[in-house]
């Protein structure tokens, strides 16, 4: 079922078929799918990336590799870091705060990476501080942009309200844009790497605010050229279309029933809105059971008592339990 079939079956289940009915519907619809997508780590979810790191760097439309501080920029589709590894070996991550305590030094060295760390999202990073200019794709007057940018203590972070009669001008010298929002407009805002002449990314004409990449931060600084694989939990695709289909394969029913809920609780229902949250919870507990544990699974014999249990099961102990557990 699409999106337009889910709001036809939901509005005519609770007897709402206006079209402020069917409005209303499909923006709760959507934000029933977010909350669902964010809830767990589904199959559909999950994704993997490769990206080549070495001395010189690499720059890409969807990541970025910044050689001197170890720093990795991951395209905008990713929402969480679940786990990092090199061709050759698996990295642990570590919190920062341990680093404080026993070696600061191990950033600056250089080797083959056996930690990382996440560092909060920011929307673009440069390796050195660069000049950047906002431009626009197309002239409207009443285009503007707010953008908040690392100063250049590398501590502070400074906003900076950009009018377009200031666009194709620099607005600051920095390492780092933290955020950057806009009201909908007639074209896109361009953020431009003044020193290298170069379009770093673009906020659409009907985008208010500009997508955040998580960082990684790898510990050492590795030499040559390697392969990072990312394991990660990506955005939910796009269910704004009457043809979109439901991000989360099998959850239908979940999501009629919460959007039912929220009808039935729109017109002050709140007995009927109580029961369909009641169903949408069972759906949910099947769903989550089919939707995040993986087709491969390890069997195993444990003893009643544990496998600390001074005859093994032998004797009085052999009752044992079968175990199965997921590998994701």
């Amino acid at each position: 079922m699409n999106r337009a079939d889910l709001i036809t079956q939901i509005c005519t289940g609770v007897d709402m078929s206006e079209q402020e009915d069917q409005d209303a519907c499909g923006l709760f619809l959507s934000q029933n799918a977010k909350l669902v997508w964010g809830r767990a780590m589904w199959k559909d979810s999950v994704a993997q990336f490769t990206s080549t790191i070495g001395d010189a760097g690499a720059g890409m439309t969807t990541a970025l590799w910044l050689p001197s501080r170890a720093t990795f920029l991951c395209p905008a589709m990713v929402d969480r870091v679940l786990a990092c590894r090199l061709d050759s070996r698996y990295l642990n991550i570590e919190d920062q705060g341990v680093y404080f305590r026993f070696d600061m030094e191990v950033f600056d060295v250089q080797g083959i990476p056996s930690q990382f760390h996440l560092l909060s999202p920011c929307v673009w990073e440069w390796d050195t501080a660069v000049a950047v200019r906002l431009e626009a794709s197309e002239q409207d007057p009443s285009l503007s942009a707010v953008v908040d940018y690392l100063s250049t203590d590398n501590f502070t972070v400074t906003r900076a309200t950009v009018a377009g009669t200031d666009f194709g001008q620099d607005f600051a010298t920095t390492l780092r844009i933290d955020a950057m929002t806009k009201q909908v407009t007639d074209g896109s805002a361009i953020i431009v790497d003044d020193t290298n002449e170069e379009e770093v990314f673009a906020v659409g004409a009907s985008d208010t605010a500009a997508a955040l990449r998580q960082r990684i931060r790898l510990v050492k600084i590795p030499t040559g050229n390697n392969t990072l694989r990312v394991l990660a939990k990506v955005v939910m695709p796009t269910f704004t279309a009457d043809a979109d289909n439901p991000p989360i394969r099998g959850s239908e029913d979940v999501l009629i029933a919460l959007t039912q809920a929220d009808m039935y609780q729109r017109e002050h229902q709140v007995g009927k809105a109580e029961a369909k949250k009641q169903e949408a919870a069972g759906h949910y507990e099947s769903l989550f059971r089919l939707e995040t544990v993986q087709q491969a699974h390890n069997k195993r014999l444990i003893p009643d008592d544990g496998f600390g249990e001074t005859n093994m099961g032998v004797g009085a102990g052999w009752d044992w339990d079968y175990v199965t557990s997921s590998k994701i």
